[in-house]
């Protein structure tokens, strides 16, 4: 099988083997982030766009670490202020490698299309860019909140069918591009996910740089890869206990029997457990953290407050591996035993259906597809008639 974390490292030169693509004179950049810009133009009869890297580093990304030896090993989560250790293996190149392919595999679904990694020429300056399909309509986050809250709903069904594609990772209401006549969306920018395995003896180092958006992703990781399906109805808890598990030794070094009743031995393998999860292997269901991502979405449009104001970082980010000890959980779960206020404690205006549907994302109750479509049906119909902007 592929491996989905093999070393994805740039040459000295980050273009090199890319085809060169010059950006036209009349190119206009519409958006200028932390690691990349964007730029609009029309190319081969249709409207395109560049996305390319700004520098040679990697700003603002959080990275997790497994460090393994013959007898323990430890886990760490923790978010990066710069450019994590090594950054060779976590370049601007493999983040857009990672977002292509992600793109790729879901081109039915998040109506989306990379056309290809290119060595782009702007301005004089030449830099890994992905040449996409531009698309004209509104980022969800530009329009009124009162029209947000009215169109997320009908959104939902097809979002399930979306996210069931591949994961996204990095879901917020500029990702979400809706056609002018609002009847389709475009779901873009999934957030990177690259790895890097480096065996050393007496062990190996297992590294994972991610982007995401921590607003969204207050207690699941976006790369969390349960074996716990949605029908089960585990909620939230049960999954926040499913992750933690899944970083403990036992999961990825089960003990190996010896002669001696005093000496443990075990198998370290960095190829078990949930952190390897494959993002491009089919997953036929929402994963739980993009699932609770637009769950906390919705509360916000329908509250403006945050669903876990505790938590003021993720609660992974501080979670930590220690043989089966954990660490760093205690935040996740005072939240969990709080439970999330009901959006009508906080916004009288907010309708029984609406609450329903919030709660029920929130707590991962929504046991498929078609539980979601009642729920968010119910949530449109609860409104009176929507505005046109």
């Amino acid at each position: 099988m592929r491996d989905p974390y093999r070393r994805r490292g740039d040459a000295a030169d980050p273009c090199a083997g890319l085809v060169r693509f010059t950006a036209p004179d009349d190119a206009r950049c519409v958006h200028v982030g932390r690691n990349f810009r964007v730029l609009r133009f029309d190319h081969e009869g249709g409207p395109r766009c560049l996305k390319a890297a700004i520098g040679a580093t990697s700003m603002g990304l959080f990275e997790a670490e497994r460090l393994g030896g013959w007898v323990s090993t430890s886990w760490d989560l923790r978010c990066t202020l710069g450019a994590p250790r090594g950054v060779a293996w976590l370049s601007p190149r493999a983040m857009l490698e990672s977002e292509a392919e992600r793109i790729a595999a879901t081109r039915g679904t998040w109506n989306h299309a990379v056309h290809g990694l290119v060595a782009a020429e702007i301005e004089g300056e030449r830099a890994p860019a992905l040449l996409m399909e531009w698309h004209e309509g509104d980022r969800l986050g530009a329009l009124a909140p009162a029209l947000q809250r009215a169109l997320l709903p009908r959104m939902l069904p097809s979002l399930w069918r979306a996210l069931a594609a591949a994961r996204h990772g990095d879901l917020h209401p500029d990702n979400l591009i809706l056609s002018p006549g609002r009847e389709r969306f475009h779901l873009i920018d999934p957030g990177a996910l690259v790895g890097h395995t480096r065996r050393e003896e007496p062990g190996y180092e297992r590294r994972l740089g991610f982007v995401t958006n921590a607003e969204h992703y207050p207690i699941l990781p976006p790369y969390y890869a349960p074996d716990l399906r949605l029908a089960r109805g585990d909620g939230l808890r049960g999954h926040w206990e499913r992750y933690k598990a899944s970083v403990s030794l036992s999961r990825f070094a089960p003990a190996i029997p010896t002669a001696y009743a005093n000496v443990m031995m075990r198998a370290v393998d960095p190829a078990r457990g949930d952190f390897t999860a494959d993002p491009l292997a089919p997953i036929e269901e929402p994963c739980p953290a993009d699932l609770l991502a637009l769950g906390v979405l919705y509360y916000r449009l329908l509250t403006g407050a945050p669903a876990f104001p505790e938590l003021a970082a993720p609660g992974w980010s501080g979670l930590s591996s220690i043989d089966d000890r954990i660490f760093g959980a205690e935040g996740v779960e005072a939240a969990l035993d709080r439970g999330v206020l009901p959006p009508r404690a906080l916004a009288a205006d907010v309708t029984a259906a609406e609450e329903r549907l919030a709660l029920a994302l929130l707590d991962l109750q929504v046991p498929s597809r078609e539980a979601l479509h009642d729920l968010a049906v119910a949530a449109a119909a609860s409104l009176p008639a929507s505005p046109s902007r």
